[in-house]
């Protein structure tokens, strides 16, 4: 059954890919399906010169890495500081991006409808503690981003 199910289910795009170690990776693929159009996370290993899909069961989307995600969130806040009007505001701004810490990234799902990696991620600053916020992610070819809120 499930082969027959791969076997109807066409990839329409690869959004996105992920090493996972020398012989496999793990991919955000968009599918053209009889059950409907969406996004799927796959992982597929390497047979020679060609790329088999390892059969899982929840296979679980690539996600990026904390200090990716530490980065993607500094880089934010300096934008956002850089936008501030008052001196006082973006020195606010860039004093808690510097001190921001991502300590873990949880309960990542993807949206099968827009490809977006939605996550919970675990933050602590100097100044506020800890404290977690949900998180959206797109992983183009092998690049990651945030999304907007």
């Amino acid at each position: 059954m499930v082969q027959t199910l791969l076997e109807s289910m066409k990839i329409a795009a690869v959004q996105g890919c992920q090493g996972i170690d020398p012989e496999r990776t793990a991919c955000i693929v968009e599918l053209d399906s009889p059950m409907g159009d969406g996004y799927e996370a796959y992982r597929f290993r390497r047979d020679g010169a060609d790329w088999q899909i390892v059969e899982e069961q929840d296979t679980p989307p690539p996600q990026p890495d904390i200090a990716q995600v530490q980065a993607l969130l500094r880089a934010h806040l300096a934008e956002l500081a850089g936008q501030q009007k008052a001196p006082k505001d973006e020195a606010e701004f860039r004093a808690f991006a510097t001190s921001l810490t991502v300590t873990a990234l949880e309960s990542c799902q993807l949206d099968r409808d827009t490809g977006a990696l939605e996550c919970d991620a675990q933050l602590h600053t100097s100044s506020q503690g800890k404290g977690s916020k949900p998180l959206r992610f797109e992983l183009k070819e092998a690049t990651w981003s945030l999304l907007p809120d």
